[in-house]
């Protein structure tokens, strides 16, 4: 039998006119009385939807077959009333309502239900037809929840916390916002992966929700930024929250089979104490949270206006810097490394300077930290090692005694997959001899993820190239750890020269690593010597090198030649 479809609804109205003329003209007459029932059961029976007729009590006076399997699975009984499903006709607000329930598979299940009025004689009759949009309202209710939520974490999304925030305000409750940003993301995305980086989200995402309650929102508002929103006496409460999720991130993650230790940094504003709105009250959360990442990480601001001026200046450094190496606003200096058995120059370190034209001298404190933040480091820093190895070439063709030519690697340049083979490049492009090229590494860098680091340790020595363990002491390196690197010295970190001739338990701690240092074969450098008396302290310790203001300051090629000249 042929399939009428819903769409064929101008068909139906039709054919309920035709049923009415033939019922009103021939329902008197016995014989016809059979052929219009049987007529008309065939032609409801071939609609695919199901459909009743009822009169206007809600009585039932016929129900399709469609219909009939419908009470069967989903009403699980037999209806002969339509107000024991749907409220009375009188109360319809529209032409269509809708039926929510499960069916007898616990598939949840949504019919909507149109209603159409017709006479038949002096009695009102309606045709209902019950349409399943279960499949339409799954994929629309879908697409509500992406509107509102991130896909990768299941949290809300930006979208949502400023629905939830203005509700709030317009009821003025208090408010606090708690803005947070993951310190490692992006050195996560280049060691291991972007597969890597969304497992480390959703685990982040994790653990922060453990110290959320009913009523309260943790979102997730980009690449590695959540929101923790809470509400009235809680607000209260806002930086002990604040401090459980930095305690929080203290464990270890295990992702793809590697230990990776991230921290978080945070800014907290409050309303109505800071703000009059829900932008506002993000914003100065995130100039807040930018405070605690200049201010060393792994911490918590709070926002107060002081913190406004210098946001806005962070945001300056980051669009200037970008056409940095293109305005041609950055430059190499140098600062020269003592052999203390020999008490010459042996080598020099490269530094980078950034003069720019609209902010002046930019102190690399404040700058490296930022190009590390947007990405813009990678570019930096291979431009930083190529100058280095050119300046070296030069000084190589004029004459010179070689020196070694020590450069900084940022964690996120070194984690690069490609990070070998630019090297690679660098080296022979430039002419640079890589016996006297020197790669300083942080300890946190090196020790992150020791399996792939050592691979690129090695193939990095094998080229010839030098290796040193910049910073020792500040990260959280192990003794075994630091002897399976293939390094050939340890920088001990300027921190620990702080007031050593007047404490001997600091001195103790510097024998320390210098004695470790030369128990795995290693030299060892300690930089920032500024003052005599340190400086013979650390002759007398055995330290190998020193490097600091009591030699040179960090200084332009053409001063160093002078000190050359001398070595």
């Amino acid at each position: 039998m042929h399939i009428i479809h819903l769409h064929n609804f101008p068909f139906y109205l039709a054919a309920a006119a035709l049923m009415t003329f033939i019922m009103l003209e021939y329902s008197k007459r016995k014989k016809l009385k059979k052929v219009i029932t049987d007529i008309q059961s065939n032609l409801l029976n071939s609609f695919e939807e199901a459909l009743i007729i009822s009169d206007h009590t809600g009585k039932i006076r016929h129900k399709n077959e469609s219909f009939q399997k419908l009470e069967e699975y989903f009403f699980s009984e037999v209806v002969n009333d339509i107000y024991s499903i749907l409220p009375p006709y009188s109360q319809w607000k529209k032409e269509a309502e809708e039926i929510e329930g499960w069916s007898k598979e616990r598939r949840k299940m949504i019919f909507e239900v149109s209603k159409h009025p017709f006479q038949l004689g002096k009695n009102s009759r309606y045709i209902l037809f019950f349409k399943d949009i279960s499949f339409h309202k799954k994929i629309e209710s879908e697409i509500q929840y992406m509107a509102y939520h991130d896909t990768l974490t299941n949290l809300p999304n930006r979208h949502f916390v400023d629905e939830k925030i203005n509700q709030a305000i317009k009821q003025n409750e208090r408010v606090a916002c708690l803005f947070l940003d993951m310190d490692r993301l992006k050195f996560t995305n280049d060691s291991l992966g972007h597969r890597a980086g969304d497992k480390l989200l959703v685990e982040v995402a994790q653990r922060l929700l453990k110290h959320k309650r009913d009523g309260e929102i943790l979102a997730r508002v980009g690449g590695d930024e959540f929101l923790f929103i809470v509400f009235n006496k809680r607000v209260d409460e806002i930086e002990e929250i604040a401090c459980q999720c930095i305690q929080e991130m203290k464990e270890p993650f295990l992702i793809e089979n590697q230990k990776l230790r991230i921290t978080l940094s945070g800014g907290i504003s409050v309303f109505p104490d800071d703000v009059k709105s829900a932008d506002e009250l993000i914003r100065v959360a995130d100039l807040a949270m930018y405070d605690a990442k200049k201010n060393g990480k792994n911490r918590i601001s709070k926002f107060d206006y002081k913190m406004e001026g210098s946001v806005r200046r962070r945001l300056l450094i980051e669009d200037l810097i970008l056409n940095s190496l293109e305005q041609q606003e950055c430059y190499l200096v140098y600062q020269t490394k003592i052999d203390l058995e020999s008490n010459k120059v042996t080598g020099t370190e490269a530094l980078v300077r950034w003069d720019n034209k609209e902010m002046g001298l930019v102190s690399p404190m404040e700058f490296i930290p930022i190009a590390e933040e947007i990405g813009f480091i990678h570019e930096l820093g291979f431009w930083v090692l190529k100058k280095a190895c050119l300046q070296w070439s030069e000084w190589k063709h004029l004459g010179y005694e070689p020196i070694l030519m020590a450069v900084n690697i940022s964690p996120l340049q070194f984690a690069q997959e490609t990070f070998i083979d630019q090297v690679q490049n660098i080296i022979e492009e430039t002419g640079m001899d890589p016996e006297f090229l020197e790669l300083e590494i942080t300890e946190s860098s090196a020790l992150a993820y020791k399996e792939s680091t050592i691979k690129k340790l090695i193939l990095l020595k094998e080229m010839g190239i030098r290796l040193a363990l910049d910073d020792f002491g500040t990260g959280y390196s192990s003794f075994q750890h630091l002897n399976e690197l293939p390094l050939q010295m340890l920088k001990i970190d300027r921190s620990f020269l702080k007031d050593i001739m007047d404490n001997s338990t600091q001195q103790s701690i510097v024998k320390s690593m210098i004695q470790l240092g030369h128990n795995m074969n290693l030299r060892v450098l300690m930089e920032g010597v500024e003052e005599q008396n340190q400086l013979d302290w650390l002759k007398e310790a055995g330290c190998d090198w020193v490097q600091g203001y009591l030699f040179s300051q960090p200084e332009k090629p053409e001063t160093i030649v002078k000190k050359l000249l001398l070595a």
